[in-house]
């Protein structure tokens, strides 16, 4: 029934990482006759991590009801391929979108080299903006780290949570305080 696969649902996708980068930036806005209208105050960027069009398509069909999301008049796709196979993992399509780089699997925001490669974020803070990152998973997950760490693996987690602290984001929410505590307060730091 459509009550026992919504439950499920919650119980089984309960854990999506919403990711969101508030930034204020002037730019133009565009109204339903998609004409520039406004100057924008705020942007801000929803992920639904691993969510694509079949689990949009699967909620709308458990659910009974057309998303939100699904009835914006302006919409765009985004292939977040990875470098080095065929299907990707969170850390190549964070950076994927946060850097405009397509990079191997695995890697946060650096190159096949290893070389940094520059964020939205940190753009955005050369110019005095304001940012943040959100998340209902760890802060130091795959996907929120691409968008303000640099590592060759997404399993560095103790080496991602200083680079979070290094300035480039005014705002962060998100679980994962073991990787910033030491030990003697219940962390996993030395």
């Amino acid at each position: 029934t459509r009550r026992h696969y919504r439950r499920q649902s919650r119980l089984k996708y309960g854990m999506v990482t919403w990711l969101v980068i508030a930034s204020w930036v002037p730019s133009v806005a565009i109204s339903k006759d998609h004409q520039p209208s406004r100057v924008v105050k705020n942007v801000i960027l929803f992920i639904g991590d691993g969510m694509g069009y079949n689990q949009i398509q699967l909620t709308q069909e458990v659910t009974g009801k057309k998303l939100f999301m699904s009835s914006l008049p302006i919409s765009g796709t985004v292939l977040t391929a990875s470098s080095s196979q065929f299907i990707t993992d969170s850390a190549a399509a964070a950076t994927a979108l946060a850097t405009g780089i397509k990079v191997p699997n695995k890697t946060v925001a650096l190159t096949e080299e290893g070389k940094k490669l520059k964020t939205i974020l940190e753009r955005l803070k050369e110019k005095n903006k304001k940012t943040g990152l959100v998340t209902t998973t760890e802060i130091i997950d795959a996907t929120p780290a691409c968008f303000a760490t640099h590592e060759k693996s997404r399993k560095n987690k103790l080496a991602i949570a200083p680079q979070l602290l290094n300035g480039s984001v005014d705002v962060l929410l998100g679980g994962g305080r073991k990787y910033f505590l030491p030990k003697a307060l219940g962390g996993l730091r030395d």
